[in-house]
This record gives C-alpha cells, structure tokens and sequence, in this order.
C-alpha cells in the first residue's frame, strides 16, 4: 500500500492512522505507486488548485501501476464522490466518515478484483459518522518525534493538550 497526503495536519493524522492499520490488517506500507497494490490519496479540497492535484496524483498513480487499486479517500473525496469516481482508474472513493473502513473495504475489493465489472465503482455514502470515527488513539509517525492531537475532531478531555 501506498499512502499519499495532501493538505493539513489533519490529514497527515488520518494518514498515519490508516497506515497502521494496514498494516495491522496485514498490509505492508510502500513508497512507490509503481510497486503498490494499492495507492490511497487522502486529499484535500480547501482550493480548486488542490482538487486539480488531487486528480493528477490519482491519475498519476494509475499511470504508474494500471494494475493497482486507486483510492480516494479525505476532503474532496467527502465533498465531490461522484466527481472523484469520474477520474479515470480510480477504483473506490470514500469519504472522510467512510475512512475506518477502508483496510477492509480494500481487502474485500481485492479479493474480487478480475470479477468486477468495470462499470462498477463503490462509492460508499453514509449520512451518519460511523461508529468509532473520531476516537482512535494519537496518531503516531515513526518519521515524527510528537503525536498528532486532532482537536477539529471534537474533545473527549481526557488529555492536557487545553
């Protein structure tokens, strides 16, 4: 899996909580799209300029490696899905609420991949947050030498952080 981040620290969190767990899910982490079976984007959209590169690092990555699953996944996939599905090789497009799913999204996506239809593309639409969205535990980096505290997400105060 291939995990790349656009926009702020909240993302940048996000990533590193999906990183783990992909790789708790059994998944190991890549830095090449090329040499990915999977290539996630979390984007941003605070910009038309940041949704312009999130479409070209989604069809870069299935440039690099047609074969792979391309996901998008954070802002602009949370505030444009049906725009984001439209870009092409993008597999699976699931918003920022849909995040805690993805691992298990990817594994089942992979396990029927070559008995899809290509026409078909989950786009994965919940009104509602998702139970335990929000209450993962400080996301940690092994390149960082601080934890990230998602405070945009709400307060659970339990911390010293205020």
């Amino acid at each position: 899996v291939a995990i790349r981040t656009q926009g702020c620290k909240l993302n940048q969190a996000d990533s590193d909580t999906l990183a783990r767990r992909f790789i708790a899910a059994g998944y190991r982490l890549v830095q090449s799209p090329a040499k990915a079976d999977v290539f996630v984007l979390n984007s941003c959209t605070v910009t038309a300029t940041a949704d312009s590169k999130a479409r070209q690092a989604l069809r870069a990555a299935s440039r690099a490696n047609p074969d792979a699953l391309i996901v998008a996944t954070g802002c602009y996939a949370e505030r444009s899905k049906y725009e984001l599905a439209q870009v092409a090789g993008v597999s699976l497009v699931m918003g920022n609420t849909e995040k805690d799913e993805l691992p298990s999204m990817v594994t089942s996506l992979l396990k029927q991949k070559g008995n899809r239809p290509d026409d078909l593309l989950p786009i994965l639409d919940h009104s509602t947050q998702l139970e335990g969205v929000g209450t993962t535990r400080l996301a940690t980096d092994i390149r960082r030498n601080r934890a990230m505290v998602k405070i945009q997400e709400g307060c659970d105060q339990v911390c010293a952080y205020c």
